[in-house]
């Protein structure tokens, strides 16, 4: 009887030692799915583009996640809606990200760009007071 104990006690914290691995690595993979989505979504152009957007991306994931999940209490939610959460922070980061190297490469490319700047202003200045 002693022996079957034993044997359950060290199954029990074979259990835990795998779920506490388990707890440590989920969000890197869940990281890593987020990452896979976001750069098939929106492909970066070159190596320094890729790794800056991960950088950010990883930024709104651990931080920004984390940080929406505190704010409004959400840390009741299973392990896996927090991770959806995280995700949910994680992929407009990098669409703005996205959306803002187009308008500076457009920025940076015009053959005048101070008032390539100046038009542009104007735009958002004309959408902004017809609201």
């Amino acid at each position: 009887m002693s022996h079957n104990n034993q044997l359950m006690i060290e199954q029990q914290q074979n259990a835990s030692i795998i779920l506490l691995l388990i707890g440590w690595v989920s969000p890197f993979i869940a990281f890593a799915i987020t990452a896979a989505v976001m750069i098939a979504l929106f492909p970066p152009k070159n190596r320094t583009h890729v790794f800056g957007l991960l950088s950010c991306c990883a930024g709104s994931f651990f931080y920004g996640g984390a940080f929406v999940i505190d704010y409004f209490g959400y840390q009741d939610y299973s392990e896996d809606a927090r991770l959806g959460i995280r995700f949910f922070c994680a992929v407009p980061m990098w669409m703005l990200l996205q959306i803002l190297a187009v308008v500076l490469t457009t920025w940076r490319d015009a053959k005048d760009p101070v008032s390539k700047i100046a038009r542009d202003i104007k735009k958002i200045k004309c959408i902004k007071d017809e609201k």
